[in-house]
């Protein structure tokens, strides 16, 4: 019955679907010779099918009804190179999907995919030849005897409704043996637009070789089983591995950092472990009771995967955990999900939590402890129509964790008369009611004064917050989440002072819902201007402004602002941008005979007007030696890797000194910036080598080499964990044992 249902909800949504893949044929102008009209492939149909296309036109769907034999399916699929629409194999008795071994590349509709559901005699896919795949999903399960893939070539994957988004990939077989081979699986992970979160399986035998060893040997790159690296193991023995297939556990060691694993790209495990009777999936990398080591970087990590809850874990390294927000960055940087990865057994989350609840609990004992007017006390949390007369409507001041919840029944008419005199809140605010359309109950509000965070969760019928007044803010973090479509506008014009109430980065967390939701050019130069405020989570579009003189599309005389792409090529004047302070927009430099920078003598922000990225790509400007931003504050965007450069004058590989210039001037963390998909680390670990020209010597005396020291490394209880690795610190990191900050260095 369980088996039953799921194909009629699965043909359920096939239905659903019809009407797109018609309409997606239509804007693609198909070839009517060369398109498939029905979709269930059976004898009476076939006739229908255009066999001597190599490109075919269909929403192909191959079930029980499906009546020929494989040599039949084999024969009329044998011109078909390119399928463009979607493929459905399910429900099947044929043993291989071999019929479709000439097929090079599938593209799909924006809501379809490619699946293999439910073919019970089924034993591989045998894709042999398809490389190139453009669709929402993948999809092989509830195959009951699926013993292997066979489709060694896919090196290509797209999503064909947004170039950002992942194509989901699902592959499991109820067969206990079923196994993937080590080619498929470092395909899958070396394509960045494929999300491999829920590959299953165990891995194929390999066919091992100089490169594909079981043992760490001195050129081998790819490593087949689990490695353990404790105290004595050779570390020369791991420089040449770029993936693993297995898992890796560093324990007990003493190294002081992970410069040995200076060419490891990926980890993949598969597989379960078997303890006593029962099966348990580990962890993809596991660093454990490490007494020396002080920093955690793997230089070239891009991924890792592993069937796993725990899919990265840190045991008992007494400098394992430093600070939260480092936790998170591990995360975001190898696109990690759920709580991983985890730290002496918590999560981000749970670090964050005590983290803030110790900062509140020292807040609060200053609240108890000042001079706190206690007529101007809230002594309650949520305000309803029976707790409103205790709240201190005369004072100007007032002390209170307030929250405007699901329990309030004022109107808002009756919140902005409560609060009409409060200007200043010292402890908390969140607002979370279903029927609430603005904060302007909070207009007269100047400042917030926080024990803990501000939120505004599950407002669904809030349009803007429109606290026009709030000037200053001393809080760990503002969430503004889980609004959904109502939210269009923040309306915060006057939010201009900003602070942690312990010193570090206040926190903007804001993902809208609404598809015209977007913040003004002055708040977000208000914001970008402060360097305690965090915007790493500020998911919001910038909206288009009033044009003026000041703010323009296009550079122009007394221009400042610009509001717009901007793209710098062989015949762009570049006096236009000298008084240019800040771009909403992405910036290309491309193919200009510019030998620096300093024509960008005021630019200080580029901000991120929509999710196109990367922010900033200065490519093919062969004569570019000094990538120096003479007064470059700070860039918003949500790409990770969000300053290329690219193809530029060699001198730049030569030695990592720029590449941190503009990382510190800048503030940058993790990977950006990046020299030919190279970052900082990678250059400093692996410099080009130039033949010596007189030219060549001149550059290089602009810029010299960044040597490393040769002093020890200083002992581990006297380190400082820096929270950027810099210009300043690399040479005493490089030469000694002491490795680069975590994940500054990963690329792709």
């Amino acid at each position: 019955m369980k088996e039953y249902g799921f194909l009629s909800f699965f043909f359920f949504l096939l239905t659903r679907t019809v009407a797109d893949i018609d309409t997606f044929f239509n804007e693609r102008n198909c070839d009517p010779e060369c398109t498939f009209p029905s979709q269930n492939l059976t004898t009476k149909t076939m006739e229908q099918f255009p066999k001597n296309c190599s490109t075919v036109y269909s929403a192909l769907l191959i079930n029980e009804m499906c009546d020929l034999s494989e040599d039949q399916i084999t024969s009329l699929f044998s011109n078909m190179k390119k399928l463009i629409g979607s493929l459905t194999v399910i429900g099947t008795n044929y043993t291989s999907g071999k019929f479709l071994a000439g097929l090079e590349s599938i593209e799909c509709g924006n809501d379809s995919e490619i699946t293999f559901v439910d073919n019970n005699e089924m034993l591989e896919l045998g894709l042999l030849n398809l490389s190139i795949i453009n669709c929402k999903g993948f999809t092989v399960s509830g195959n009951k005897k699926l013993e292997k893939l066979n489709m060694p070539n896919v090196k290509n994957m797209t999503n064909p409704s947004d170039p950002m988004k992942k194509v989901d990939i699902s592959i499991s077989s109820d067969l206990p043996s079923f196994c993937i081979s080590t080619h498929e699986m470092y395909n899958f992970m070396s394509i960045d637009t494929a999300d491999n979160y829920f590959i299953s399986g165990n891995y194929c035998e390999p066919i091992l070789d100089n490169e594909l060893c079981k043992e760490p040997t001195n050129g081998c790159t790819q490593l087949f089983g689990n490695i353990e690296i404790g105290t004595d193991f050779d570390l020369e023995s791991i420089k040449s591995v770029e993936t693993i297939f297995g898992n890796l556990v560093i324990n007990g060691s003493d190294l002081t950092d992970l410069k040995c694993f200076e060419n490891l790209k990926y980890v993949a495990e598969l597989g379960m472990l078997k303890i006593g009777t029962s099966f348990s999936d580990k962890p993809a990398i596991t660093i454990e009771g490490n007494k020396k080591l002080i920093n955690f970087t793997f230089p070239k990590l891009r991924r890792i995967h592993s069937d796993a809850s725990e899919i990265m874990s840190f045991k008992m390294n007494p400098f394992t955990f430093v600070n939260f927000t480092l936790c998170f960055e591990i995360r975001k940087s190898l696109d990690l999900r759920g709580l991983a990865p985890t730290f002496d057994g918590f999560s981000c989350e749970y670090h964050e939590i005590e983290a803030n609840s110790i900062r509140a609990r020292e807040m609060e004992m200053k609240v108890k402890n000042s001079a706190s007017d206690p007529k101007c006390i809230y002594p309650e949390q949520n305000i309803t129509k029976i707790t409103m007369k205790l709240f201190p409507t005369e004072c100007e001041t007032v002390c209170a964790d307030l929250r405007i919840n699901q329990f309030c029944d004022l109107s808002e008419d009756q919140l902005a008369s409560t609060f009409k005199n409060m200007k200043h809140l010292i402890g908390s605010l969140a607002v979370g009611n279903q029927e609430i359309t603005s904060a302007k109950f909070l207009a007269g509000l100047e400042s917030i004064d926080c024990l803990e965070k501000i939120q505004f969760l599950f407002n669904f019928e809030m349009k803007s917050l429109s606290m026009t007044n709030l000037s200053s803010v001393n809080c760990s973090e503002w969430e503004i989440t889980r609004n959904y479509v109502s939210l269009e506008r923040l309306d915060l014009p006057n939010l201009k002072t900003i602070a942690h109430p312990d010193g570090g980065q206040f926190r903007f967390f804001v993902i809208p819902d609404h598809p015209d939701f977007c913040v003004t050019t002055e708040e977000m130069l208000n914001w970008i201007k402060l360097d305690a405020v965090n915007l790493d989570e500020f998911y919001c579009p910038i909206c288009e402004p009033k044009f003026t003189e000041q703010v323009c599309k296009k550079p122009a005389k007394g221009c400042t602002q610009i509001y717009g792409d901007m793209e710098i090529g062989p015949d762009s004047d570049p006096e236009t941008m000298r008084f240019v302070e800040i771009i909403f927009g992405n910036l290309v430099i491309k193919g200009t005979e510019l030998r620096d920078l300093s024509f960008l003598e005021s630019l200080e922000y580029v901000v991120q007007r929509t999710n196109k990225p990367p922010l900033i790509s200065i490519e093919n400007n062969k004569n570019l030696v000094d990538v120096t931003f003479p007064k470059f504050r700070r860039v918003r965007s949500e790409d990770i890797v969000l300053l290329h450069f690219n193809h530029n004058n060699d001198i730049l590989l030569t030695n990592s000194s720029q590449c941190y210039k503009v990382r510190e001037a800048i503030g940058l963390t993790l990977r950006a910036p990046t020299f030919d998909n190279q970052t900082c680390e990678a250059i400093a670990l692996n410099p080009k080598v130039l033949e010596e020209t007189s030219t060549l010597a001149a550059n290089r005396s602009e810029f010299p080499m960044v040597y490393p020291t040769t002093s020890a490394p200083p002992d581990a209880f006297e380190t400082t964990v820096l929270p950027v690795t810099t210009e300043k610190n690399i040479s005493g990191v490089k030469g000694s044992s002491v490795c680069f900050v975590i994940l500054m260095s990963l690329i792709y």
